[in-house]
């Protein structure tokens, strides 16, 4: 039986992502899941098969599925994507991810701050969630993160005894489509607070990473500034293939002044 789907002026294609990512969103399709063929979409969503190819293109793009051509599309688990993507940059001296466990959660809603306002481009007035984590490798907390959050869309998150710590978990909560990202990377010296944080002296280098996520339809979701102190860690980052590799050492950064 046909879906009736009501579709406004905007790009057709994109219309349909949209309802193909919220039923991926709802739990429709789970991790893993085969999406029907474009036969069966395009009969279902009353629209051409190309029109079905280009939204499914669109979602790949956004890393919500992939397509493995003579087998069909598969929805990602997206909190497995983000975890890699999170933590994936960050290797130790063999070159391996490094493993990263929560040794601190704090979170409260409050107030949102002018510099929180502008940053998820939130009116007057607004409250967000802020989180504040620690996270340790072998028993050393080696990454502060302050994260920001309008509490609008995460209602009745702050009373939750054990909430899920991967945004990617909470989008899927809480019904939200997310989108891209931003993240500016730069050196900063650790302030009173971030060395207390992680156990060093105040004035030591740390990477700072600031990143801005947004949803599906362009609108920021969350705010994460994160300080990590790499020792002997360093970033790493591929780009255009297996044979170009950019590294940041930490060894490095120990000489900012």
């Amino acid at each position: 039986m046909a879906i009736a789907v009501q579709f406004a002026t905007r790009p057709l294609y994109l219309q349909v992502r949209d309802a193909l990512a919220d039923r991926i969103v709802r739990g429709e399709w789970q991790p893993g899941a085969m999406l029907p063929n474009e036969v069966e979409l395009s009969r279902q969503l009353q629209v051409s098969q190309g029109t079905v190819r280009k939204a499914l293109g669109e979602l790949e793009m956004d890393q919500l599925v992939t397509r493995r051509q003579g087998r069909g599309t598969f929805v990602n688990d997206l909190s497995r994507t983000e975890a890699l993507r999170r933590f994936g940059h960050l290797r130790g001296p063999d070159n391996r991810p490094v493993g990263a466990e929560v040794s601190h959660h704090h979170m409260r809603a409050e107030a949102a701050s002018e510099v929180e306002r502008a940053r998820l481009g939130l009116d007057l007035p607004c409250r967000v969630l802020r989180i504040r984590r620690i996270r340790s490798a072998g028993q050393r907390p080696f990454m502060l993160e302050d994260i920001v959050m309008p509490a609008a869309r995460f209602p009745g998150l702050e009373r939750q005894s054990d909430p899920p710590g991967r945004l990617s978990r909470l989008a899927q909560q809480f019904g939200l489509l997310l989108g891209g990202a931003e993240e500016k990377i730069t050196i900063a010296k650790a302030d009173h607070d971030a060395a207390d944080a992680l156990a060093v002296p105040p004035g030591t280098a740390l990477l700072r990473l600031d990143r801005l996520v947004y949803l599906l339809d362009g609108r920021p979701i969350q705010w994460r500034v994160a300080h990590c102190h790499l020792m002997d860690r360093h970033y790493f980052v591929r780009t255009g293939g297996a044979g170009r590799k950019r590294k940041h050492e930490g060894a490095s950064l120990s000489r900012m002044p």
